[in-house]
């Protein structure tokens, strides 16, 4: 996952004018988040007993809802690759993709 945080963390720095703006790049990125995302659920199989682990307990009484956010991620990206041209549509992108991270983390990360 830390991979899709680095990818992410791209996209940001060149929405905001931190970075040149490479729409290669960001596509690539986002093609990236895409690829990792049928991941993220098997990473959460078992109950964690790492001391590391950022997870609430509430991931294991709701792994449906925790897949299909992590589905609702996939779909983020999915559409964002094609649209990304220019810094406008690479911030619409980072808001969707954010905003589907960001579902995941409010309600099962500490």
């Amino acid at each position: 996952m830390m991979g899709l945080d680095d990818d992410l963390k791209l996209m940001i720095a060149m929405a905001k004018g931190e970075k040149a703006m490479d729409a290669d790049a960001a596509q690539a990125a986002v093609q990236r988040i895409k690829a990792g995302t049928p991941e993220i659920a098997t990473l959460f199989k078992a109950p964690e007993t790492d001391p590391k682990s950022e997870a609430l307990p509430t991931i294991w009484d709701e792994f449906d809802q925790f897949t299909t956010l992590a589905q609702e991620l996939e779909q983020a990206a999915a559409k964002a690759a094609p649209t990304i041209q220019d810094r406008p549509t690479l911030a619409q992108a980072v808001a969707n993709i954010g905003g589907a991270c960001r579902a995941c983390h409010r309600r099962f990360r500490k």
